[in-house]
């Protein structure tokens, strides 16, 4: 299998962000199915289609190694090889050869087992724009007394508060469901910088209601937030 990191270069300031989670498998790049996860078990960065030629290939490396090892192949194309009945993999390029011990993938989360529907909208560009701006109208997560008011709220409008400020804007995209967004997830997304992204209503295996950000090769997947009461 021989890939191009030029695009995936762009990653790294974006999964920074899932390399420095308190727990040591979270810490990790999962490839599979050809495609690169990350999760911090509140969102999942999918980025598709990175192994496209190889989908066979599963590994779970630590995310600092991984995002060394893009610095250091900068844009030069690269060969992953798996070492049969171990779970030892190579890394061959044209400077040398880097050999890369997996994970137990087995020890991962089950982020797989959500199910979308068909899309149900696409933000445009402005929409965009406008959630970016209103994610600084937030309070930062981890306030349980008002859960509803860190994140962006989505439903025929954008909107955002806290407790002295209050951000409000049309929303362009035919919506009509009822979210709201946890502002740490928009601020991934901005590091992201789509221009349009098209949107999901999903639900994993215990009924829990999730969103979905789609746009070039990513999918942003993220849990929604519960008003209390």
């Amino acid at each position: 299998m021989k890939t191009d990191l030029k695009e995936t270069r762009k990653l790294i300031p974006i999964s920074k962000k899932y390399s420095k989670i308190p727990m040591p498998i979270l810490e990790c790049v999962l490839i599979k199915d050809g495609n690169i996860h990350f999760t911090d078990l509140e969102s999942i960065l999918i980025i598709t289609d990175f192994l496209k030629d190889s989908p066979e290939i599963e590994c779970l490396i630590p995310s600092t190694l991984f995002l060394e090892l893009l610095k250091l192949l900068k844009d030069k194309p690269f060969w992953l090889h798996h070492f049969d009945d171990t779970n030892k993999f190579s890394i061959n390029t044209q400077n040398g050869v880097f050999i890369i011990d997996s994970l137990d993938i087995d020890e991962y989360p089950d982020i797989f087992d959500i199910t979308f529907d068909n899309q149900v909208a696409e933000l445009t560009a402005n929409d965009l724009n406008n959630i970016f701006e209103a994610a600084n109208y937030c309070l930062p997560e981890g306030d349980y007394f008002h859960p509803e008011l860190t994140g962006i709220q989505l439903n025929h409008s954008i909107y955002a508060r806290n407790r002295k400020r209050i951000f409000e804007a049309n929303l362009e995209a035919n919506f009509n469901d009822k979210v709201i967004i946890p502002v740490e997830t928009i601020k991934k997304l901005k590091a992201l910088k789509p221009g349009s992204a098209k949107i999901f209503i999903g639900f994993n295996s215990d009924n829990e209601k999730y969103l979905k950000f789609q746009f070039e090769n990513k999918e942003l997947i993220t849990r929604l937030i519960k008003p209390k009461g």
